[in-house]
C-alpha cells in the first residue's frame, strides 16, 4: 500500500516548485522529501518531474497525477484541521463508570459541560485496569482502589435497600417473639426468589453477614447484570433484591415497589472519583471532578 506521505511530498513539490521549499513547507529534511519522490516515481513507473537547475518541472504524468490527487489530499487536510480545531475547542474526556450511576446521577451533573465524552461501562476492577493503562482519564468506582498511583475523591454514599413488589406478602412479626424475629425473617428471606447482579451474591452476602452473622444459603432465581433490569423484575414480581437507594426512590414514591425490612444493619457503599496522580493538575480532569462533586 502506498505511503500517503509520498503523495504529500509530491503535492508540496508541485506547488512550491523545489525540493528545498517542499521540505520547509512539510517540516522535513530535503533527503526525506527526495526519497518520497523517488519511491513514488518507482511505484508509478514514470518520472513525475524534470529536474532543472532552478525548478522541478512536472511531466505530463506528473500533471495528470496531481489532478487526480489534489482533491483527495486537500480533503484529508480539511479533516485534519477540523479534527485539530474540535479537539482544541471541545476537549475529549474518557470516563469509565457503572451504567446505573451514570444514568441516574452522573449524566445529570455533566449536562452543562463543554467537553466531548467517551463513556465505558463495566465493573470497577476492569475500569481501574483501563485507567492504569491510560485508556481512560477518570473512573467512577464503587470501591477505593488500593494503588499508590491514583488520586481519588469521594462522590457519594449509596445504601442498599431490601425491596420487593408492591403486593408481596410479609410475615406478621406481631405474632412472633422479638428475640425470634431475626431468625424467622432470615428463614422467610431464604425461601424467597432472589434476583442478583452476579452469581456470587456480593451485596447479598454482605447483607447476610452483617445481619445474620452467617453466609446466605440461597440460590438466585434470576441473575441479571443490570440494576435497572433487576428493579423492573422486582416491580413485576419475579423476586426480591437489594438495590441502591438512588435507583429506587422514584418507584418507592410511586408505590411500584416497597421496602421489605427497615431494621437490621444497612449495607452501604462509598462511590469514588478516581484519576491518575500524574493528572492531578490537569485542568480538564479537575473541571470534571468539580462538576461531579457538585450537588444535583
Amino acid at each position: 500500500m502506498v505511503n500517503l506521505e509520498w503523495y504529500r511530498s509530491f503535492i508540496a513539490i508541485y506547488k512550491v516548485g523545489t525540493i528545498t521549499g517542499a521540505a520547509e513547507a512539510l517540516y522535513m529534511t530535503q533527503p526525506g522529501v527526495s526519497q518520497h519522490l523517488s519511491a513514488l516515481e518507482t511505484l508509478m513507473g514514470h518520472k513525475l518531474f524534470i529536474r532543472t537547475p532552478r525548478k522541478m518541472v512536472p511531466t505530463e504524468y506528473g500533471k495528470e497525477l496531481y489532478s487526480q490527487l489534489i482533491g483527495a489530499i486537500e480533503g484529508l487536510e480539511r479533516v485534519e484541521e477540523k479534527f485539530k480545531r474540535i479537539s482544541k475547542e471541545l476537549p475529549l474526556i474518557r470516563i469509565g463508570t457503572p451504567l446505573e450511576y451514570f444514568h441516574q446521577i452522573a449524566l445529570h451533573k455533566l449536562k452543562n459541560s463543554i467537553f466531548r465524552f467517551w463513556f465505558q461501562f463495566d465493573i470497577t476492577a476492569k475500569l481501574i485496569e483501563k485507567l492504569e493503562k491510560g485508556d481512560l482519564d477518570i473512573v467512577i468506582a464503587t470501591q477505593k482502589p488500593d494503588k499508590k498511583d491514583f488520586e481519588f475523591a469521594k462522590l457519594a454514599d449509596e445504601s442498599f435497600l431490601l425491596v420487593g413488589a408492591a403486593d408481596i406478602s410479609l410475615p406478621n412479626f406481631k405474632k412472633i417473639k422479638r428475640e425470634e424475629q431475626n431468625s424467622q425473617f432470615e428463614y422467610w428471606l431464604t425461601n424467597q426468589k432472589w434476583i442478583t447482579y452476579s452469581a456470587n451474591l456480593p451485596i447479598i452476602r454482605r447483607f447476610w453477614l452483617e445481619n445474620f452473622k452467617k453466609r446466605p444459603n440461597i440460590q438466585p432465581a434470576m441473575v441479571i447484570p443490570n440494576l435497572h433490569s433487576i428493579k423492573k423484575a422486582v416491580e413485576l414480581g419475579f423476586g426480591i433484591s437489594l438495590l441502591p437507594d438512588y435507583l429506587c426512590i422514584g418507584e418507592l414514591n410511586r408505590g411500584k415497589i416497597k421496602i421489605l425490612w427497615k431494621g437490621g444493619t444497612p449495607i452501604k457503599n462509598e462511590i469514588f472519583l478516581v484519576y491518575r496522580k500524574i493528572d492531578k493538575n490537569n485542568e480538564k480532569i479537575m473541571q470534571i471532578k468539580a462538576e461531579l462533586l457538585k450537588s444535583r
